[in-house]
């Protein structure tokens, strides 16, 4: 682990003595999951969301990256790794998006549809409250996924 991670860990890991509660950390490999930076993260993470698109692109990167940790990560068990796929923002009517869907099923613990929402397309700083019903109940759904290990840990 890297001394970057050991730093950041420490204070987290400490933040609560005596009380249960569980750390998140997020972040964004981006195109660098090979990065020194990641090592850490990866080594600390109980749970990893690999967010995708059904596109022909963004499905091969998912599965790229999927193929990348069963070889390199921490543990060659990707089965509690949960997949967020954005499907109308980014999609193609080329791309038959319940097959991408299916694929994805049998390789992680869950697979999520976040449903077309013109505030996350917007990017930046996402408010809550200002999302559509189904794309906060999707949300919803993967934050419960996640924290459906929270008691095994």
């Amino acid at each position: 682990m890297s001394a970057a991670h050991r730093t950041l860990a420490h204070p987290l890991d400490r933040a609560r003595p005596g009380k249960p509660g569980k750390n998140i950390l997020l972040t964004d490999s981006g195109t660098g999951m090979v990065h020194s930076a990641m090592e850490g993260t990866l080594e600390l993470a109980d749970t990893l969301v690999v967010v995708g698109a059904t596109t022909v692109d963004g499905a091969s990167r998912t599965g790229k990256t999927l193929d990348w940790l069963s070889a390199h990560g921490p543990t060659s068990d990707t089965s509690t790794t949960r997949l967020a796929v954005l499907c109308q923002d980014r999609s193609s009517p080329e791309v038959d998006a319940q097959r991408v869907h299916d694929h994805f099923a049998r390789r992680c613990r869950a697979v999520h549809a976040i449903p077309a929402d013109p505030r996350l397309a917007a990017g930046g700083r996402i408010d809550l409250e200002a999302l559509r019903e189904p794309t906060r109940h999707t949300f919803l759904e993967i934050a419960a996924t996640i924290a459906d290990d929270f008691a095994a840990r």
